[in-house]
């Protein structure tokens, strides 16, 4: 969950797309102003491994801190 703002979906998606992955399914959600996005990726049709889980997940919250702006 983020702070909904502009920019913000384009700012996950192009770490996904840096990572090579895939979104296979997306749920985008905006309640107020926080944004409660899901998403399913795949790299070459498979799951995701846990060591590029985890970097995706430390590098989005870096880029989803206010002060990334």
């Amino acid at each position: 969950m983020a702070q909904d703002r502009p920019g913000l979906l384009y700012r996950v998606s192009a770490e996904r797309a840096r990572r090579g992955c895939h979104i296979e399914v997306a749920l985008v959600n905006t309640e107020g102003e926080r944004a409660l996005d899901v998403f399913h990726l795949t790299v070459n049709g498979h799951q995701l491994g846990t060591a590029v889980k985890e970097g995706i997940r430390h590098r989005l919250e870096k880029v989803l801190l206010p002060s990334s702006l």
